[in-house]
Formats: structure tokens, C-alpha cells, sequence
């Protein structure tokens, strides 16, 4: 095992599998994730969520916590399917106080037994309803919620299942649990964009807005696309004009990243007149 594969998130240092090509989309694409969160960082500050806590769905090797914990000291639960990139994420986390990581596969409950887990070079991969069944243990976002108390981010990034993930959490959300102050999911992914079935996010996306949610599309390297906030037709319009650009090999980016930010925060933000999102980016 090589000990050079390394990067630097603030003032943590975190160790790569040698195949784990994180650190050289940091050094090609110094926006990528350091502004997502600086956005997120922003909206946390502005409205004085001092003790916010971390849900992180799909941590990989514990990345969005290091950028969680550049400036935010809350707890976090982290989540990981795969043993190899569990094992990289504990050790990483030891730098951290206050982490807890699971080993374990998010999913809804009608859905548990029913999916497959695929372990790719950077990332791992949850499908409905194809390839073998994942057989190690499951855990639901009503679950989860019961585990961190106070206000909350919420990310979720499982390469294709993120909608799944998201359905439950609104239908928590609309329940009455009004601690998710902000959602971090990824969209639909490239081939789920070519091929156009990225359908099942929009009526998540739909209901967050309807029970008073913004939405904030981001690029996958992190810069703004558009503040469609309550306008779905707005988050409609944009996915599917990613899916004729993908489709005819035009897109100016491979997916989108979505924040949807809760209705009694403040958002200002959004505009970016208010803070330097590039501030603190990776350099080496």
C-alpha cells in the first residue's frame, strides 16, 4: 500500500487507496467540492447554526467531512457501504473529534434486499433491482435521523440512488422533523442523464419546493448554475436541457449537485456578493 496518495483539506491531511484519483481532480479542478461546501459553510454562518451537525451518506474516504470540519466542529455520522473505503474514512476520521462511521448501506426500508452494491475505482454504486444482492447491513434515513439530534446537514452521493435516499428524507421532512436545515445530494448521474431517466428526482425535488425549500444547482466541479429556488419549472427546464446536451455530447458539465436550503433560513448568500466562495481552495 503507497502512503503518497494524500490530500489536504484545511488542516487535515487524509490518506487515498493508491487507485483513488481524488487527489488529482483537486490539483486539475481546485473548485471542486471546496466551493460546494463554502456555500454551505456561508448559509450555515449567516444564520448562526453554530452546533449544526453532519449526516454524510456515502462517505467514501471522508472527504465532505474534512470540508465539514473546516468550520464546523458539530457531530457527524458517517456512512459506507464498502469495507476498503470505511476502513480509509475511520482512519482519516481519527483526526476528528466527535465521528462516528458506519459501515452500512442506506436504504429505504421497502427497498432493503432488493438492491446491489458495485464497488468501482473511485466510489461504490447502489442499483435497484440489479446485479447480486447486497447482504451486509442496512440502515433507513428515518433511522439515521434518530441517532443525531439539533439542526442538520444532510448529504447524500451514492452514484444513482440519491433520489431514493431523498424521497424517504422529504417524506421524514414533511412528517414534522424540521432539523434537515440543509440537503447536499448529487443529480442524476451522466449515464442517468444520456439516457434519460433521471425522472424519479423530480418529484422529491418538486415536493422540497412545495413545502418551502430553495434549490441551488451547482456544476459537479462546483460552480454556480442557477438559483431556481421555489420555481421547479426552473429545476425542470435545467435537467432537461443537461439531458439533450449530454445526449448529443454538448454538456458543459457531467451532472449537477444540488443544495435545497430550508424555509426559515436566511439565503442571501445565494447572490455570492456576500462571501468569497472560492476562499480556502486546494493548493499544494
Amino acid at each position: 500500500m503507497s502512503d503518497t496518495n494524500r490530500i489536504t483539506i484545511g488542516r487535515a491531511t487524509l490518506r487515498l487507496p493508491d487507485d483513488h484519483t481524488l487527489r488529482e481532480i483537486y490539483l486539475a479542478h481546485p473548485s471542486y467540492d471546496f466551493v460546494h461546501w463554502n456555500i454551505i459553510s456561508s448559509l450555515v454562518a449567516e444564520n448562526g447554526l453554530s452546533n449544526i451537525g453532519l449526516i454524510d451518506v456515502g462517505a467514501n474516504v471522508g472527504d465532505s467531512i474534512a470540508h465539514f470540519r473546516r468550520r464546523h466542529l458539530g457531530r457527524i455520522i458517517a456512512i459506507e457501504p464498502d469495507e476498503v473505503f470505511r476502513g480509509f474514512c475511520q482512519e482519516n476520521c481519527n483526526q476528528f473529534n466527535d465521528v462516528s462511521v458506519l459501515q452500512s448501506l442506506v436504504c429505504p426500508q421497502e427497498y432493503q434486499g432488493a438492491v446491489s452494491f458495485e464497488k468501482i475505482v473511485q466510489t461504490g454504486r447502489t442499483v435497484l433491482g440489479d446485479g447480486e444482492v447486497y447482504r451486509g447491513s442496512y440502515i433507513s434515513v428515518s433511522q439515521l435521523l434518530k441517532r443525531i439530534p439539533g439542526p442538520l446537514v444532510f448529504k447524500t452521493d451514492t452514484d444513482g440512488f440519491d433520489a431514493e435516499i431523498l424521497c424517504e428524507l422529504v417524506n421524514c421532512i414533511e412528517q414534522g422533523d424540521g432539523r434537515v436545515k440543509v440537503i447536499s445530494f448529487e443529480g442524476p448521474t451522466e449515464e442517468q442523464m444520456n439516457s434519460g431517466s433521471f425522472g424519479q428526482f423530480l418529484d422529491p425535488i418538486k415536493r422540497l419546493q412545495a413545502f418551502g425549500y430553495r434549490v441551488l444547482i451547482l456544476s459537479n466541479l462546483g460552480f454556480p448554475v442557477a438559483f431556481p429556488g421555489r420555481d421547479f419549472g426552473q429545476v425542470d427546464w435545467h435537467l432537461n436541457r443537461l439531458h439533450i446536451e449530454s445526449k448529443y455530447g454538448r454538456a458543459s458539465c457531467h451532472y449537477f449537485d444540488f443544495v435545497a436550503i430550508a424555509p426559515d433560513l436566511k439565503c442571501t448568500t445565494c447572490n455570492f456578493d456576500c462571501c468569497d466562495i472560492f476562499d480556502d481552495v486546494y493548493a499544494e
